[in-house]
């Protein structure tokens, strides 16, 4: 619920409120012992994505702000994929990876990059009101959404899949900070996190299987079956980014998107 705007605050001041939300909150679950480590790890790169989606959206990405998120999240990236091959590979989730020191140290630099991050965002005066602030940053970030899905169907290879899956999560969350004002757009927000969920776990699989590939005792069997689920969810991915990606979307009100119940 934090991360949405809220129809009674002004754009501006709902946006420094997000930040700060955010923030705290991805450091915040590395003090509950009842949170398991993937999840903490989990929720401080989702924290990333979201900054990183809302400077996308007021037009400010590329500066110091956005490297510092981009850093953070690379600095436990290894954590994530270790954890995620441990649930594939391992015993049915009996067997945790245990949590070292290099673990540790990669957390804390994270925690620093965000607070840093958060720092040095630019974002609109607080007493910025209404969406127009907005409008640009939202068609820009569609545009590279349809770009990057272009050059999926040119050469539809893992990488560019990975790309796909980025711009369409901005867009995702883009939509979810605007959801409250916009509930006219709820339906393209659902296929969005559909879309997301799916080719996120479709770059699992290809992280998997380029790891499985390297091992002497991989099942050959196995890693045909991975490649094939992998690939079918990139194709439905695809085929629904090609349904809403040409569909016309503004932040005004009455767009296409409010009578339109999916493919």
């Amino acid at each position: 619920m934090s991360y949405r705007l809220r129809p009674e605050e002004r754009t501006g001041a709902g946006l420094r409120r997000i930040a700060r939300e955010q923030g705290a909150n991805a450091v915040a679950r590395f003090d509950d012992p009842e949170n398991p480590f993937p999840d903490q790890v989990h929720a401080l790169r989702t924290t990333c994505k979201k900054m990183r989606a809302m400077l996308q959206l007021v037009g400010t990405a590329g500066g110091d702000a956005e490297q510092h998120f981009r850093d953070a999240a690379r600095s436990v990236s290894a954590i994530r994929d270790q954890h995620v091959q441990a649930d594939w590979l391992g015993d049915d989730g009996e067997k945790p990876v245990p949590i070292n020191e290099r673990d540790r140290l990669a957390v804390q630099q994270a925690i620093a990059q965000i607070q840093a991050g958060l720092a040095a965002m630019s974002l609109p005066p607080p007493d910025t009101q209404g969406l127009a602030c907005l409008q640009g940053g939202f068609r820009a970030t569609l545009s590279r959404c349809q770009e990057a899905l272009r050059r999926a169907e040119e050469r539809p290879v893992d990488h560019r899949y990975h790309r796909l899956r980025k711009w369409t999560k901005y867009h995702w969350y883009q939509l979810r900070l605007l959801r409250s004002l916009r509930p006219e757009l709820e339906n393209r927000l659902s296929a969005m996190k559909d879309i997301s969920e799916d080719l996120g776990l479709a770059q699992d699989y290809a992280v998997l299987e380029a790891q499985m590939s390297e091992r002497e005792d991989s099942d050959p069997v196995a890693l045909v079956e991975l490649h094939k689920r992998k690939k079918k969810l990139q194709k439905r991915s695809r085929k629904a980014c090609d349904h809403w990606f040409e569909k016309p979307v503004s932040l005004g009100a009455g767009t296409p998107d409010n009578s339109d119940t999916g493919q």
